[in-house]
């Protein structure tokens, strides 16, 4: 993880002195397109259901990977509703679950 790079999404200045990581500020739909349009692996958000709300009102988001317990609920702040599609369930010995969705159509069952 010390080696990832991380990417902090803020207007304000920011401590980054975590290793490897950059802040990005000004437009985030900008932001986000130019780090997509990057080499390299997936962009995954941890604990900000702020910016995951903001990308998927954006339709900037390629795949959701949900695990389940407790927390701020992830799809609150989304103004525009979308279709998921369940494409991958795995369990974990704690008993939580990963679920990942596709924005692109309906899931297994009517109204995902």
């Amino acid at each position: 993880m010390n080696a990832a790079a991380k990417f902090v999404l803020s207007n304000q200045p920011q401590d980054l002195s975590w290793n490897n990581a950059h802040q990005l500020s000004g437009d985030l739909s900008e932001a986000i397109v130019d780090l997509k349009a990057r080499p390299g692996k997936d962009i995954a958000i941890f604990d900000s259901g702020s910016i995951v709300a903001q990308l998927t009102d954006l339709g900037l988001v390629d795949e959701y990977r949900l695990t389940l317990g407790t927390g701020v609920g992830l799809f609150k702040d989304v103004r525009k509703r979308r279709s998921l599609r369940l494409i991958e369930t795995r369990p974990f010995s704690s008993g939580a679950m990963l679920l990942c969705y596709s924005p692109d159509g309906r899931g297994e069952e009517e109204g995902l």
